[in-house]
């Protein structure tokens, strides 16, 4: 994947890498305010104060409906972001 990132600068990310869409800060707002997040059965184990029950980091990247392409396969990512005015 090539990027251009300016008039004379291009960044090549090697296939594979992780590049993200959002920020990890706007995946963890949108995964806590949707009512259909679920942790991945393989995510990190932790504890987080906005969700007792769950035994992962709230992110979109932890959810088990957020494929590898970084898009909600039950596409709320964008209404929640609209909703919520984030990013």
């Amino acid at each position: 994947v090539l990027i251009n990132v300016g008039i004379k600068a291009n960044i090549t990310i090697p296939k594979g890498a992780i590049s993200m869409r959002a920020s990890e800060t706007t995946y963890e707002k949108v995964a806590e305010n949707c009512s259909a997040f679920e942790p991945k059965k393989d995510a990190e184990r932790t504890t987080n104060s906005t969700c007792d029950s769950c035994c992962c980091n709230v992110s979109c990247t932890t959810c088990k409906y957020f494929d590898t392409d970084e898009h909600c396969v039950l596409d709320l990512y964008d209404k929640i972001v609209k909703d919520h005015h984030f990013e």
